[in-house]
C-alpha cells in the first residue's frame, strides 16, 4: 500500500491556485497597509486639536498679503495643500512655527518630525522640499511611499503658492488656542480676501475623492479562487474514495488518511509564509519605511494557511463522514456532496451575471461610437480637443486656481479671427431636466418645452449659413450675450426663454476672476431668426437625431462669455468647445512656441480629427471588454469545473441506478432529468437578471453559457457509459 497514488497530476494546478490565493492576500495586505500610511499623513489635516479656514479666491493677487498675516502670527502653523488625482501626489505648503507641526510616522516610524520642518524653514535653497517634488535635487529629506499609496512633498508656503499659482484651499492652523487670537485672524484675513469670517470657516464646495476599485477587485478574484481551489479539493477527495475505503478496511485511521491526502498543500502554504511575506514586504517599499510592518505580511500569509485549512476542513468532511464499505462502493452522502458543489455553481453563475452585466456597459458604448461615427461623417475630419497636461497647472486641475483657464481664454482669443476657428458645443434641455429644475427649484423661470440650445461662434454660424445682422455681432463682440430664438416660437414661449436665459446666464463681476466686458455689464439681446435647413447638433447620444430645427443659439464670443463658459473652453470630449476645420490650422496654433506665449507648453493642448477621437475611445473600450472577457472566460471554466465535479459525483452516487436505466434503453433526458431541471432552472433565474437590466451582451453570454453546460453535461454523463455498464456487470457477477 506504500505506493497507493492518493493524489494525482490535479495537484499542480492545486499548488498553483494556492499560490495565487497567498499573492492577493497579501496584495489587499499591501493595499490596506498603504491605505494606513495616507491615513497618517490625511491625519495631520482632520484631526480635532486644529482649527481651519477656507480661503475662496482662486487668484494668487493676494498671496502677499496673506503670507504677511501668517507671519504675523510666528507662533502659529499654518498648512494647506493640493492633490493630482492623476498621479496620486499630494503636495502640502507649510509655514509658521515649525515645532507645532505634527509628527508624521507609521508603525512607530517617524516620517516626517518637526525637526525636518525646522530644516526645510531653514534651508537657503529657494525650492527646497521634503519629499520628491520635479525631481530629487531640491530634496533635503527622503520621503519613501510604499505601494497603493499616494506621494507626498512638504514645501514652504511660499514655494507653494507660486507652483499652484493659487492661495484658495483649506489651511490648518496648529496653535490657535484663545479665541480672542482667532477672532484676529480671521479678522485680518477677511480685510484681504474680501470674505465674511463666516465664508472663512465655512468648507467649499470641494471635489468628491472616488475611492479606488481595487479592493473590490482583488475580493472578487480571490473569491473566484477560493471556489477553484475548494472545488478541487472536493475532486480530490472524491476521486480518492475507493482507495481511502479499502485502507480504512485495513486499519488506517481517517485522519491518517485525511493527512496523507492534504498535508503537502498545508505545508506547501506554511513554506509560502515567509517567502512570500518577505518579497512582498520588500518589492511594496515597506523595507525601507518599517520592520513592524513585515509582521503585517506574515499575518497575511497565516490567514492564508488558515483559509486553506479550513476549506481542507470542509472538503475532508466527505472522507470522514462515510463509512469504509460505501466508500468502496461509490455510495456517499448525496445531500452534503449536491449542497457542496451547489454552493459554488451557484455562487459562479451570480459572478458570470454580475460580470455580464458590467461588460455591458462598454459593450453599448462600442456599439454607440460606431453609430455616432457613422452620423458624425460630416464633421469627421473636424478637429476637437482630445488631452490637456497637467503641466505646472495642478491647483487648476483641483478647481483650486484659474489661471489655467485665462491662459486657455487669451490663447482662443488671439486666434478666434480666423476662420477656421470655431467653436460649436450643443446640449438638449429634456422635458426630464426641465422637471428636475422645477422640482428642485433650480429656477424661477423655466420654458415650458424641451429644445437644443447651441453655442455657436460667429465663424461657425458663417459656416452653416445661417446669416445674423452685423449690428447684433458687433454688440456681441463688444460683451453682449447675443441669443439667436427661432420665429416659430410664440410672444409668450419667448418671453419664458428670455426670462430663462438672464437667470441662468447672469454673471455677479464681484464673484468672477474673469474679468470680461459681459462679466461687469451683463447685457443681454435677443434676435428672432428663421432658418430653414436643418442644423448639425453634435449630439453625443445615438438614438437622437443629428440634424434638429429652431435651436435656441447663444453667440459666443471671448467678450461676452462667464466663467463658466470660458473655463469650458478646455474641455476635452467630443462635444466641446474649440474646434479647427482642418489639421494645418490645428498645427498652427498648438506648436510649442506659440502655446508658449500663453504659458500652455508644458500643457500640450492635443486636438485631434474626431474621427481618431472615437478610434481612441474604442481602443480603450476594447481593453476593457477584453479584461472582462477574461474574468467571465475564467468565470465560465470555473464553473464548467464545479459542474464536472457535481457530475461526478451524481454519477458516483448514482451509478446503480443510471446502469439498470441504461440497460433498460432510457434515453439521456429521462435518465437525468433531475440534474437538468436544476440547471435550467438556475439559468431562467439568471437569463431573468440580465433580461431585467437589459443586458444585451448578458443575454448573449447567458445563452452560451447554458449551450456550453448542457454540452459538457451530455458528454461527461455519456462518455464510456456502455463501458461503465458492462463493467458494472460484471462486479456484480
Amino acid at each position: 500500500m506504500r505506493h497507493v497514488q492518493f493524489v494525482g497530476k490535479i495537484k499542480y494546478l492545486t499548488f498553483i491556485l494556492i499560490v495565487m490565493q497567498a499573492v492577493l492576500i497579501l496584495m489587499m495586505v499591501t493595499f490596506h497597509l498603504g491605505d494606513d500610511y495616507d491615513n497618517q499623513w490625511e491625519s495631520i489635516e482632520s484631526t480635532s486639536d486644529h482649527d481651519t479656514f477656507y480661503v475662496k479666491y482662486k487668484t494668487t493677487e493676494q498671496k502677499d498679503e496673506i503670507l504677511d498675516i501668517f507671519h504675523r502670527h510666528p507662533h502659529l502653523m499654518f498648512m494647506t495643500s493640493t492633490i493630482n488625482n492623476d498621479t496620486g501626489h499630494k503636495v502640502i505648503g507649510v509655514v509658521g512655527d515649525a515645532k507645532q507641526f505634527p509628527v508624521i510616522q507609521s508603525f512607530n516610524h517617524v516620517i516626517v518630525s518637526s525637526q525636518d520642518i525646522v530644516k526645510l524653514f531653514s534651508s537657503r535653497e529657494k525650492n527646497a522640499t521634503i519629499g520628491p517634488f520635479n525631481g530629487s535635487v531640491h530634496s533635503i529629506k527622503k520621503i519613501d511611499s510604499p505601494q497603493f499609496s499616494k506621494r507626498y512633498s512638504i514645501l514652504k508656503m511660499q514655494d507653494y503658492m507660486d507652483i499652484t499659482k493659487s492661495v484658495e484651499g483649506s489651511y490648518t492652523v496648529y496653535g490657535l488656542h484663545r479665541d480672542q487670537e482667532k477672532e484676529q485672524l480671521l479678522q485680518e484675513l477677511s480685510a484681504v480676501t474680501h470674505q465674511s469670517t463666516t465664508s472663512l470657516m465655512s468648507p467649499s464646495q470641494g471635489m468628491i475623492e472616488l475611492g479606488s476599485m481595487l479592493p473590490q477587485t482583488l475580493s472578487g478574484l480571490l473569491l473566484l479562487n477560493m471556489v477553484a481551489l475548494f472545488t478541487l479539493f472536493v475532486a480530490i477527495a472524491l476521486s480518492s474514495l475507493k482507495n481511502l475505503g479499502f485502507l480504512t478496511l485495513l486499519g488506517w485511521s481517517k485522519l491518517t488518511l485525511a493527512k496523507k491526502l492534504f498535508q503537502q498543500f498545508v505545508i506547501f502554504s506554511i513554506l509560502l509564509i515567509p517567502i512570500l511575506g518577505v518579497i512582498s514586504w520588500w518589492v511594496s517599499g515597506w523595507y525601507a519605511i518599517s520592520l513592524r510592518a513585515l509582521s503585517y505580511f506574515f499575518l497575511g500569509g497565516v490567514i492564508h494557511t488558515i483559509l486553506i485549512f479550513l476549506m481542507i476542513s470542509f472538503a475532508g468532511g466527505v472522507v470522514f463522514s462515510m463509512k469504509p464499505i460505501n466508500a468502496i462502493k461509490g455510495k456517499m452522502s448525496m445531500p452534503l456532496l449536491y449542497l457542496i458543489g451547489g454552493i459554488g455553481y451557484v455562487l459562479l453563475s451570480g459572478l458570470l451575471v454580475i460580470g455580464s452585466l458590467y461588460m455591458d456597459s462598454p459593450m453599448k458604448q462600442v456599439v454607440s461610437n460606431i453609430q455616432i461615427s457613422k452620423q458624425w461623417q460630416s464633421v469627421i475630419d473636424v478637429y476637437t480637443l482630445k488631452t490637456v497636461n497637467v503641466g505646472d497647472d495642478q491647483a487648476s486641475i483641483a478647481g483650486k486656481s484659474n489661471i489655467l483657464n485665462k491662459d486657455v481664454y487669451q490663447w482662443y482669443q488671439s486666434i478666434v479671427e480666423d476662420p477656421d476657428v470655431y467653436i460649436a458645443h450643443s446640449e438638449y434641455i429634456s422635458r426630464r431636466l426641465l422637471d428636475d429644475y422645477r422640482r428642485n427649484k433650480v429656477y424661477q423661470n423655466l420654458p415650458e418645452t424641451p429644445f437644443w440650445y447651441m453655442t455657436f461662434s460667429p465663424n461657425y454660424l458663417k459656416k452653416i449659413g445661417i446669416k445674423v445682422h452685423h449690428q447684433s455681432l458687433t454688440s456681441a463682440e463688444q460683451g453682449t450675450k447675443v441669443f439667436l430664438i427661432p420665429d416659430t416660437y410664440s410672444d409668450s414661449e419667448r418671453e419664458k426663454f428670455k426670462k430663462w436665459i438672464k437667470e441662468s446666464e447672469k454673471s455677479v463681476a464681484k464673484d468672477s476672476d474673469m474679468m470680461t466686458a459681459f462679466n461687469e455689464n451683463n447685457r443681454f439681446e435677443f434676435v428672432s431668426y428663421h432658418y430653414d435647413k436643418e442644423i448639425f447638433n453634435w449630439s453625443v447620444k445615438p438614438d437622437s437625431h443629428v440634424m434638429v430645427s429652431n435651436p435656441i443659439v447663444y453667440i459666443i464670443t471671448p467678450a461676452n462669455m462667464n466663467d463658466m463658459q470660458s473655463g469650458s473652453l478646455r474641455s476635452n470630449e467630443m462635444n466641446g468647445y474649440i474646434k479647427f476645420d482642418n489639421q494645418q490650422t490645428a498645427e498652427k496654433y498648438t506648436t510649442q512656441g506659440y502655446l508658449s506665449q500663453y504659458h500652455l507648453d508644458d500643457n500640450a493642448l492635443d486636438f485631434v480629427p474626431i474621427r481618431v477621437y472615437i478610434d481612441g475611445l474604442q481602443k480603450d473600450l476594447v481593453e476593457t471588454i477584453t479584461w472582462f472577457g477574461l474574468a467571465i472566460l475564467t468565470g465560465l471554466l470555473l464553473s464548467i469545473l464545479v459542474l464536472l465535479s457535481i457530475a461526478y459525483v451524481y454519477r458516483l452516487s448514482n451509478n446503480e441506478r443510471c446502469y439498470i436505466s441504461k440497460f433498460l434503453g432510457y434515453g439521456f433526458l429521462k435518465m437525468y432529468n433531475k440534474p437538468l431541471m436544476i440547471m435550467t432552472i438556475i439559468w431562467i433565474i439568471d437569463l431573468g437578471i440580465v433580461y431585467l437590466r437589459h443586458s444585451k451582451s448578458g443575454i448573449i453570454i447567458m445563452i452560451i453559457y447554458e449551450v456550453i453546460q448542457l454540452f459538457v453535461f451530455y458528454f461527461y454523463m455519456t462518455r464510456n457509459d456502455i463501458k461503465q455498464l458492462l463493467l458494472a456487470i460484471k462486479e456484480r457477477t
